[in-house]
């Protein structure tokens, strides 16, 4: 130990042993260290392919240590994956288990020359997740213990359309959760919010990027235990044609609904929906009108019974989609009912 100045003064030193254990997946693991520099070293059993969460809850450190590290090894020993944790209420998800076998979960805590840098408290979770199925019933995720998430799993197909939406939102405190879907790399796909007010919480997973296990992880925002309903459904499909009424109805929180016509480079066209009606009452609808590649040429939103929307002029010919979404919410339903006209202007 040197000091990097001309300086004198003083320092204590600790050595120990790792503390040990084992994580059993759906099982909570309760760990504290008693000692600066004193580190967990904790093994998992693993099989190649679709990996748990680890969630990391009721973590709390002493005043000498900001946070800690967790190092992830594969049973060759090497390392495989890592994060850094400063808050409780982190689950990360993992990578796909790359081969069977034993894996080691390393956590070390920050030390500080403030104090004695020990984890107070930490429990440590593999999660596996619920499983969705696509338009099956919706399954319940709970948030036990403060700090805990709800995690839920499910077969995508590449170039799939599916509509994910949450009821059912529960918190003890706070007002939203956080909601976030994972590619089967174990990447981000995308994220959003839940209110208990009512507004959002729906997900669109419009053409997914792989086939494989996707996972979604709801999260509260502040420290509260609660629950939630998860929804997975398929986009209801249909064709326009312009000048002609299409009756819509989707039944599912988080269904979409996606209406291909066949447009021309240059043509005008209106939007025009009758009679719309949303449970809960009042949501709003977003409409995006989709170009033959796939990019979004036009959108708009509306909670009226009534609406009408001058839409650009159509850039290419060919295959079109009107993709309407209704704003999922976490205290209903989510559905909406609307006859659908696009015509000439």
């Amino acid at each position: 130990v040197q000091p990097a100045s001309a300086a004198t003064g003083s320092v204590q030193a600790w050595l120990s042993s790792d503390l040990s254990g084992t994580l059993t997946v759906g099982t909570a693991y309760t760990a504290t260290t008693s000692r600066a520099g004193q580190n967990l070293r904790l093994t998992l059993s693993g099989t190649a392919g679709p990996s748990p969460a680890l969630e990391f809850a009721g973590l709390a450190f002493n005043a000498g240590s900001p946070g800690l590290s967790v190092v992830l090894y594969k049973p060759d020993g090497t390392t495989w994956t890592s994060t850094t944790l400063t808050a409780t209420g982190t689950t990360w998800t993992l990578p796909p288990f790359p081969v069977t076998g034993t894996y080691t979960v390393f956590v070390e805590p920050w030390t500080s020359h403030g104090g004695a840098a020990t984890i107070t408290a930490l429990q440590l979770t593999p999660e596996a997740g619920a499983a969705l199925a696509i338009d099956g019933a919706a399954v319940a995720g709970t948030f036990a213990t403060v700090g805990e998430s709800a995690r839920f799993v499910f077969s995508g197909t590449a170039g799939q359309n599916l509509g994910l939406g949450f009821t059912g939102l529960t918190l003890s405190a706070g007002t939203y959760a956080n909601v976030t879907a994972f590619k089967p790399d174990g990447n981000q796909l995308t994220s959003d919010y839940c209110y208990l007010n009512g507004t959002y919480c729906s997900l669109n997973l419009s053409n997914l990027p792989a086939t494989g296990t996707y996972s979604v992880v709801v999260q509260p925002a502040s420290a509260a235990t609660g629950s939630v309903q998860a929804w997975l459904s398929s986009d209801l499909t249909g064709t326009l044609t312009v000048g002609t009424a299409y009756t819509a109805t989707t039944t599912r929180a988080g269904q979409n609904l996606r209406l291909t016509f066949v447009g021309a480079a240059s043509q005008l066209l209106r939007l025009t929906t009758l009679g719309m009606v949303t449970a809960p009452a009042g949501q709003l609808v977003d409409f995006k009108i989709i170009r033959p590649d796939q990019s979004v040429h036009a959108t708009t939103s509306s909670g009226s019974a009534s609406y009408s929307y001058d839409i650009a002029a159509l850039t290419v010919a060919g295959t079109y989609a009107l993709f309407v979404e209704p704003r999922a919410s976490g205290a209903g339903a989510a559905t909406v009912t609307m006859s659908i006209t696009l015509s000439n202007r």
